[in-house]
């Protein structure tokens, strides 16, 4: 759903806000304000819901069944470079946590808070 419904829903989003903005200079997005962009941007997502729906199910393998849609790379542990505990406390600052690519994605955090 990630991947396909909610990308679109984004992608909608994103057009109206910026819509909004060119015609709002305050850029302020009230309560009133919001009901009033976000239920087209809703309408028009969920209008390609059923195509996107199956399509996020076919390319994540999970119909038809595909058990090497995702590579088994994306599975491993993260990798710890750095870690500091904050003093007084239980919490860990880890630095530089670079995550395995998951489906063609590369992620790298500056910081990270557990």
């Amino acid at each position: 759903m990630d991947k396909t419904v909610f990308r679109a829903f984004e992608t909608y989003w994103d057009e109206e806000v910026l819509k909004f903005w060119r015609q709002h200079p305050d850029r302020s997005i009230s309560k009133e304000r919001f009901g009033k962009f976000f239920t087209p941007v809703w309408n028009k997502a969920m209008s390609v819901t059923v195509t996107n729906i199956v399509s996020g199910f076919r390319v994540t393998g999970i119909f038809p069944f595909d058990r090497n849609t995702i590579p088994d790379a994306a599975f491993t542990p993260s990798d710890v470079t750095s870690e500091e505990k904050q003093p007084g406390t239980n919490h860990r600052i880890i630095l530089n946590l670079n995550i395995m690519p998951v489906m063609q994605t590369n992620i790298s955090l500056v910081s990270y808070i557990i």
